[in-house]
């Protein structure tokens, strides 16, 4: 749940075995997104794979190795929270040709993705909870400063010094 791992086959179909030589393997990794390129010159081929992701991918923490022909396993480490993503894209009603994979792995492991999603839920409100009462304490406190500010004003008009340390006041 830390990580995004990535699968990727350099090939023109699904179903073929991948190019046996990748050249020019890029990894670009900024914050919201992720771009890899490479060029297969066997099949004549440039490979992009562009993602917005739906949050933040740490560019610096990420590896990457090449296993059986044309494909290349990718692990980079998310952001801090929420480590749980429901989608990898950042619009999460894009739909892409190949979704039909992720919807069978997600079912597959649908029980701990639903246990995933309750905990990532519970943890959005406690911190949301959390805020809104830190938010209430500040405004309280901003509205008891602001109050104390319009007394002091106030008994300064109706208080003053009579000589040196003595002060005398008096009630309207």
């Amino acid at each position: 749940m830390t990580h995004v791992f990535l699968k990727i086959k350099f090939t023109t179909k699904i179903d073929v075995p991948g190019a046996q030589t990748i050249n020019n393997f890029q990894i670009n990794i900024t914050e919201p997104s992720l771009y890899i390129e490479a060029y297969s010159f066997e099949l004549l081929n440039r490979y992009v794979l562009r993602i917005q992701t739906y949050k933040f991918m740490n560019p610096n923490y990420f590896h990457y190795k090449f296993v059986e022909l044309g494909q290349v396993i990718i692990e980079i480490l998310k952001s801090p929270s929420p480590y749980f993503w429901k989608n990898i894209h950042s619009n999460i009603m894009y739909n892409p040709p190949n979704q039909y994979i992720w919807w069978d792995m997600y079912y597959q492991y649908r029980g701990q993705l639903e246990v995933a999603f309750g905990l990532l839920e519970d943890t959005e409100n406690k911190r949301e909870e959390l805020e809104r009462q830190k938010l209430s304490e500040d405004l309280k406190m901003r509205e008891s400063k602001k109050q104390y500010k319009k007394i002091k004003e106030d008994n300064q008009e109706y208080c003053a010094p009579l000589n040196g340390d003595e002060w005398s006041s008096w009630n309207i």
